[in-house]
């Protein structure tokens, strides 16, 4: 497994990147960052099906105004 060097604030950017990409649909660019680390890769495609459901979830439950 890869060993990371950690320093302030970058697990805040790095998550915050990950996620703009799961919103933006540019999945390509976390699975490039991510591929020495199947771990990693493996969380990113959950994170981005508890977003899709999310997704899906809160259109569901959208009221028409009335």
């Amino acid at each position: 497994m890869p060993k990371y060097i950690i320093k302030e604030g970058s697990i805040e950017r790095f998550i915050g990147k990950v996620f703009d990409n799961i919103i933006k649909k540019n999945r390509q660019k976390n699975i490039k960052a991510m591929k020495n680390d199947p771990k990693l890769i493996a969380l990113e495609k959950e994170a981005a099906q508890a977003y899709s459901d999310l997704e899906k979830y809160m259109k569901s439950r959208k009221h028409t105004g009335s």
